[in-house]
């Protein structure tokens, strides 16, 4: 999760890629979620150190829905038949 912004360098969308051309266009909103992303990562991490399964399963959500959300802003749908 820290690392996943890297993987967005500015113009590394365009054939083959499924990243929205708004990921470059909204970065600081992109970067938003990458944060609620990274939060929650440490959370889960924290959660599964400590052994506390509540806060894993707490956290375990956070990392899903902030996962969903940012695909559902910046990543365009899989083409037909792929």
């Amino acid at each position: 999760a820290t690392m996943a912004g890297d993987a967005f360098p500015e113009g590394s969308g365009g054939a083959g890629s499924r990243s929205a051309d708004s990921i470059w266009e909204n970065w600081d909103a992109f970067m938003e979620k990458l944060q609620v992303l990274q939060d929650g990562a440490a959370a889960l991490d924290a959660a599964a150190q400590a052994g506390d399964m509540a806060a894993v399963e707490e956290a375990r959500g956070q990392v899903g829905s902030s996962c969903r959300s940012c695909h559902t802003d910046f990543r365009l749908r899989e083409p037909a038949g792929g």
